[in-house]
C-alpha cells in the first residue's frame, strides 16, 4: 500500500503550476475529526483556523485536500487512525517541499479553489520580478533548478539547444528574462524547435501562429517571438481577471486569444448544420452536450459564449438543432416505403 501511496501522491503533486486533483467532499475529513472531545484535524479544522503565515495556510489546505481525496477514493486503505495520520504526514512533507519550490518564483502562495467540493489549481500567486544580471549564468542560477524539477524530460531539447547557449541567443535578440514564466516559456520553445528542425514542411505550414518560412533560423526566431506574444496575452488576461487561467490560440486565426476560466465554454455552431458544434473550455458530459446541441440548454452555472467562424463573440444565441431539423436531415422522403420489419428510430415513432 505504501508504494501505491507514493505513486499516487507523486501524481497529485507532479505539476506545481498546473494541476487538477480529484474531487472531495466536506464529509471526507479525517476520521480523527469525527471523534467526540478530540481536537479537530482535517479539512474542517483548516477552514476554522486563522493563519498569520499564508504559506502555512497553503501547506495545511493542500495537505488536507489530498488526504480527503484519498479517504474518499480509497477508504479501504485507511481503516485506522494510525493509517490516516501516516498518510497525512507523508502528504504534508510533500506539500512543504512543494511550497519551497513555489517560494523560489512566487511572493505569495498560489491561489487554490477548494469550493463546491472540488480541489483545482487556480492562478499563481504574486510573481517575483527578477532584477539581477541578464547573463546566462545569473539567469540559470535564479530559475534553472525550479525549471528542471518542473519539466524533467528535456534531454532532446538540451542536446540540440544547450541551455546556456540558448539563453545567450535569446539575450542577443534583445529579449530579457523578468519572471519564471519568461524562463519557462522561452526554454520551452526549444522542445518544439528540436522536434521540427528537420521537417521543413512544418516551417512552411504556418501552424502554431508562427509565420511560414523555408529557413530554419528565421523560423526559430519567429517561434520565439510568437511564444512571447502568447505569454503576454495570457499574462494580461490573468491580470485583468484573477479567475482566468490560460486560454486558447488558433492556427487559422493566429491573432485570436480566448481566455479560459472555470465553468466557461466557448461554442461555435455551423449555421448550415446546427448539430455540428465545436467547443473549447470545460469538458461536458454526454447529457450536457446533448442538451446543448438539441435543446439549447446550458450546463447549470456555466458561462457559455457563442462565436462565429472567425471566433468573434456573437451578441445573440444561435439556434440549436430542433426536432424538425433532425427529421429533415435523417428521415427518408414521405413516399419512401420501409422494408419489412423496419422500425423508426427512438423518438420518431409518431
Amino acid at each position: 500500500m505504501i508504494s501505491c501511496l507514493g505513486i499516487a501522491a507523486f501524481l497529485l503533486f507532479r505539476h506545481p503550476l498546473s494541476q487538477t486533483i480529484s474531487e472531495y467532499t466536506s464529509e471526507s475529513i479525517s476520521v480523527i475529526a469525527n471523534k467526540v472531545n478530540t481536537p479537530l484535524f482535517g479539512q474542517r479544522s483548516v477552514q476554522e483556523k486563522v493563519y498569520d503565515d499564508p504559506w502555512e495556510e497553503f501547506i495545511d489546505k493542500e495537505t488536507e485536500a489530498v488526504v480527503a481525496s484519498f479517504l474518499k477514493n480509497r477508504p479501504e486503505w485507511f481503516k485506522t487512525e494510525a493509517q490516516v495520520e501516516h498518510l497525512r504526514r507523508g502528504i504534508r512533507a510533500q506539500a512543504v517541499a512543494r511550497a519551497e519550490q513555489y517560494k523560489k518564483v512566487l511572493d505569495k502562495p498560489p491561489i487554490r479553489d477548494y469550493s463546491k467540493g472540488t480541489f483545482r489549481s487556480g492562478i499563481g500567486g504574486s510573481t517575483k520580478i527578477y532584477e539581477g544580471p541578464q547573463t546566462p549564468d545569473a539567469i540559470m542560477a535564479e530559475w534553472d533548478l525550479w525549471y528542471s524539477n518542473t519539466y524533467p524530460n528535456l534531454a532532446q531539447a538540451d542536446a540540440r539547444f544547450p541551455r546556456s547557449e540558448w539563453i545567450q541567443d535569446i539575450l542577443d535578440m534583445g529579449i530579457t528574462f523578468k519572471t519564471h514564466n519568461d524562463y519557462s516559456r522561452l526554454m520551452g520553445v526549444r522542445r518544439h524547435l528540436a522536434a521540427v528542425e528537420n521537417t521543413p514542411k512544418v516551417w512552411a505550414s504556418g501552424q502554431r501562429g508562427i509565420p511560414a518560412s523555408d529557413n530554419f533560423e528565421v523560423y526559430k526566431k519567429a517561434a520565439i517571438q510568437r511564444r512571447l506574444w502568447e505569454g503576454k496575452q495570457v499574462d494580461s488576461a490573468e491580470a485583468a481577471d484573477p479567475e482566468v487561467s490560460g486560454g486558447f490560440f488558433f492556427d487559422d486565426r493566429p491573432d485570436v486569444f480566448l481566455p479560459a476560466k472555470k465553468n466557461r465554454l466557448y461554442v461555435y455552431r455551423d449555421p448550415e448544420s446546427p448539430d455540428s458544434m465545436k467547443t473549447w473550455g470545460e469538458m461536458m458530459t454526454e447529457k450536457q452536450r446533448f442538451d446543448l446541441t438539441y435543446r439549447g440548454k446550458h450546463p447549470e452555472g456555466w458561462e457559455v459564449i457563442y462565436l462565429d467562424e472567425d471566433y468573434n463573440v456573437l451578441s445573440e444565441k444561435p439556434p440549436h438543432m430542433t426536432r424538425e431539423m433532425v427529421r429533415a436531415a435523417q428521415l427518408p422522403p414521405e413516399d419512401w416505403t420501409p422494408p419489412e420489419g423496419w422500425a423508426p428510430p427512438e423518438g420518431f415513432e409518431d
